[in-house]
């Protein structure tokens, strides 16, 4: 009876988050509307502007998916059906051998979409399993942890909608690569539990994540794998063999991740390499910025536990104060983020959560903010819905945390004067 029950649970969460999936993405499947920042390309770019009057768009920063990542799948597309692979391209340039294009993620599992789907319907069917892949990936980890079916099930929802797959969903770097990692940290977990099977699926999440992404987020997987490493190593038993045995298992997983990635992980790391020798310091070491920068972005941390506060750039916006901009908010819900932030000062708390917290906030404010950019705080987002799971049945299971408690009156009191504010505005 208790695994029936516990059985019913899950599907039933499961079954919750199928739908608001469907919910998310009805305007396409229901009303026939495509989710695609096509209103740039009608009210900017010729000819397709001829008709428009002024320039009104939703989201401006979306530029790029009409100018570079809707095409790279446009040529997919084409090249699949006239050629069998990704060939060269005539439609940048003089030409170019368009299977060099890192940044296009054409080894990321949703491009063999247009193989035989048309393209729309590729593209949409696309998104929705990576997300699907996300938030179910995220539940199925937390479960695996013993969290109840509805703990899991608000980390999965918390997870899979988080701003960096949202607001980046044209762009799907950061939703391709790290879709995976929960499951590439699942299948870690069963291996540590005994469960052999899971050995080789560590090194085939973490080789999908490498191909869902691009360099930077590349490196942002390797470093979960790199802390889960820690962990493990901090936990295996004393002497020589248990902590060897550890390093050598997740030293394996890592060259044959990257090795299966290697086609991808190649030519990133040499095009890398020689934008930084030509000058491009989009990538190099230090602050863009200036001096300030660690600053301005210390003090938009806790702007994001509450991102309404920042406005939007249809009106104040207060990150491009901070010389950021939306893009660089890492949200996941104003009450699991207060949470994990609770448990990351509770000792009790899992370590490699706390230091993927730790890490996700604090790589922006040392000179790797320029090769790795803000979007590196996807580790505080992963790590900080396993933290939050943690704090939920664990710490709140010892009576009302009188910290999370204040906590709580002062958003409601925040809410109540920003709902006024509103309306008399």
């Amino acid at each position: 009876m208790p695994f029936s029950l516990r059985l019913g649970g899950d599907v039933a969460a499961v079954a919750v988050l199928v739908l608001l999936l469907l919910l998310a993405f009805s305007p396409w499947w229901a009303a026939g509307r495509l989710i695609a920042p096509l209103d740039i390309l009608d009210a900017v770019y010729a000819p397709w502007n001829a008709d428009a009057t002024r320039v009104d768009m939703h989201n401006h920063f979306t530029g790029d998916a009409v100018t570079q990542y809707l095409i790279y799948r446009k040529i997919a597309e084409r090249s699949f059906a006239e050629d069998g692979s990704i060939g060269w391209s005539d439609l940048t340039g003089g030409g170019r051998p368009e299977h060099a294009n890192t940044m296009a993620l054409y080894g990321d599992w949703t491009m063999q979409l247009h193989r035989f789907l048309d393209f729309w319907t590729a593209w949409h069917l696309g998104l929705m399993g990576q997300f699907l892949l996300a938030a179910l990936g995220m539940f199925v980890f937390l479960r695996a942890r013993d969290r109840s079916p509805a703990v899991a099930l608000v980390g999965a929802v918390a997870y899979g909608g988080n701003t960096q797959f949202v607001l980046w969903i044209f762009h799907r770097w950061q939703l391709g690569a790290f879709a995976w990692v929960p499951w590439m940290v699942w299948a870690m977990d069963r291996d540590a539990a005994g469960r052999r099977w899971a050995w080789p699926l560590v090194p085939v999440f973490m080789a999908l994540a490498f191909l869902g992404g691009n360099l930077q987020t590349a490196a942002f997987v390797a470093l979960v794998a790199v802390v889960m490493a820690l962990a493990r190593v901090m936990r295996a038993p004393a002497g020589p063999n248990g902590r060897r045995v550890v390093a050598a298992r997740f030293l394996a997983w890592s060259v044959l991740g990257a090795g299966l990635a290697a086609f991808t992980l190649l030519p990133a790391t040499y095009a890398f390499l020689e934008t930084l020798e030509i000058g491009l310091d989009r990538g190099g070491i230090g602050y863009a910025n200036g001096a300030l920068q660690p600053l301005l972005s210390l003090l938009f941390i806790p702007a994001q536990l509450f991102p309404s506060l920042l406005g939007g750039p249809g009106s104040m916006d207060l990150a491009k104060v901070l010389k950021l901009d939306q893009f660089d908010i890492a949200f996941f819900g104003f009450l699991p983020g207060i949470l994990a932030c609770r448990a990351l000062f509770l000792r009790g708390a899992p370590p490699a959560a706390r230091w993927l917290m730790i890490l996700g906030l604090g790589l922006p404010l040392t000179p790797l903010v320029g090769p790795l950019y803000h979007r590196v705080q996807l580790l505080f987002i992963f790590g900080g819905v396993w933290a939050f799971a943690w704090y939920f049945e664990h710490a709140a299971g010892e009576g009302v945390d009188p910290v999370v408690r204040r906590i709580f009156f002062a958003f409601v009191a925040l809410v109540a004067l920003w709902l006024a504010g509103s309306i008399a505005s």
